[in-house]
């Protein structure tokens, strides 16, 4: 697996990185909340991703999180550890085992980041840049169902 994604990003252009983060709280939707689902274990796509709870990454694009050059003044903090525990492990990103402190709320039929910000970034762009399905295993995922919106997409 190709882990040099600076190489790899300055080869190709990204069809998701001037898509802007949405600002995602599950705190404002709560009286809305008809059914809140819980799967400790769940897949996730990736590219489903328009959001996050993370208020200082949300109004960003997912290029600005990483920086240009790559990370060099990106907004992600701890940059510099998460590409080196990528280097060490990319299969990470890639298998099924279950990974703690990773998880999504999925609204709608959009997908919001709860915790795990960084590598859900970084496996967005190493699983794109190796033409590889967008998919994480072994995350966390709440589905919300809102009593206020009818004929909601099942994630």
């Amino acid at each position: 697996m190709n882990t040099d994604l600076k190489s790899a990003i300055k080869a190709e252009a990204l069809d998701f990185g001037n898509d802007i983060l949405e600002q995602f709280s599950e705190y404002d939707l709560h009286p809305h909340i008809l059914k809140r689902e819980h799967r400790p274990c769940a897949t996730v796509d990736l590219s489903l991703v328009v959001g996050t709870e993370h208020g200082d990454y949300a109004g960003k694009m997912w290029q600005e999180l990483l920086g240009s050059p790559l990370g060099e003044s990106g907004a992600l903090k701890r940059l510099r550890g998460v590409l080196l525990e990528m280097r060490s492990n990319p299969e990470y990103y890639t298998s099924y085992e279950p990974k703690e402190h990773w998880s999504f709320c999925c609204v709608n039929g959009k997908i919001y980041v709860s915790e795990g910000m960084h590598r859900t970034v970084f496996a967005r762009y190493l699983l794109w840049c190796n033409g590889l399905s967008p998919h994480v295993h072994g995350v966390g995922l709440t589905t919300l169902t809102l009593r206020s919106v009818e004929g909601l997409r099942k994630c």
